[in-house]
């Protein structure tokens, strides 16, 4: 992690969720479209500017990355590919807290497994139960050689993430697995995808109920990532932090209630990593 990095992320919000099924990709990109692509191309401009933590962009020629994707999506002929370009200027930075979220797809896409680099090595954590990944036999334990031919490591897998769960999700996966005892294998994951609304409707009236699912959705996983702690008397207290998305009054009471005991553990498993000031004030401003 660097220690003044600032987490920026880009959500590129619209209603017509629809537009980047396999169905569209085939669809002339309509004028209104793209537009609505440069659009998201300058938002994207303007949010990097005014809160990227290094005015500098790494050496990177920030404002060359935006041309030459301006011109790409005036040329383009699909709006999924006009994101791609938009996704490809930000990726560009190389920064795994920085990156562009294309428009919602209508439907939840799962491969049914979890991936997460323990050393210099990448090993499945989790195994959802009933998926195709159980059924071809995958297991937490099981290293990860390769994902669609590519190796993982500490500096590529994020771009992994992003490319095959968010970016271009696929309906299967090629992966390569050396179990515990050595023994070494090519399996094909297909992922589970559900079908959800092609419109959504986020206005709230007519009866609609699209946005309270929203927000219901937003309530859910505000609560699966809220900080959890387990005191062991006075001697120790062991605290879970699946992100640093809280705010400054969340941290103090961690704080306090850290101050009451010996010895204080902070699990940081599955941690995408984020603002590290806050980190560094938890533990006294040493990092």
């Amino acid at each position: 992690m660097r220690g003044n990095a600032t987490s920026v992320y880009f959500l590129a919000v619209t209603v017509l969720v629809g537009l980047l099924t396999p169905a569209a990709r085939s669809q002339q990109m309509s004028s209104f479209d793209r537009a609505r692509a440069l659009g998201m191309l300058d938002e994207v401009a303007r949010d990097v500017r005014k809160y990227y933590y290094d005015p500098t962009f790494h050496g990177l020629d920030w404002d060359g990355k935006l041309t030459e994707a301006k011109d790409k999506i005036k040329k383009e002929t699909s709006l999924n590919m006009a994101l791609a370009h938009i996704a490809a200027a930000v990726i560009s930075l190389d920064d795994s807290h920085t990156f562009f979220l294309p428009p919602p797809r209508p439907y939840r896409h799962d491969y049914g497994f979890q991936t997460e680099m323990i050393g210099n090595q990448c090993f499945v954590s989790r195994v959802r139960p009933g998926s195709d990944a159980e059924a071809q036999g995958v297991k937490p334990g099981d290293e990860v050689l390769a994902i669609e031919g590519y190796a993982p490591d500490r500096q590529n897998l994020w771009k992994m993430d992003y490319r095959f769960k968010v970016l271009r999700p696929q309906p299967d996966l090629q992966i390569a697995l050396r179990d515990p005892a050595g023994h070494q294998r090519q399996v094909a994951v297909k992922a589970k995808i559900v079908n959800l609304k092609r419109v959504a409707d986020l206005t709230g009236g007519g009866g609609g109920t699209d946005i309270w699912d929203l927000l219901r959705e937003a309530e859910n996983e505000e609560h699966r990532m809220r900080v959890r702690s387990n005191s062991f008397g006075d001697e120790l207290l062991i605290a879970k932090l699946p992100a640093f998305f809280f705010d400054q009054q969340e941290v103090d009471g961690l704080v306090d209630k850290a101050r009451k005991h010996q010895a204080l553990i902070l699990d940081l498993r599955g941690n995408p990593g984020g603002a590290v000031e806050t980190l560094k004030y938890m533990l006294g401003g040493d990092l």
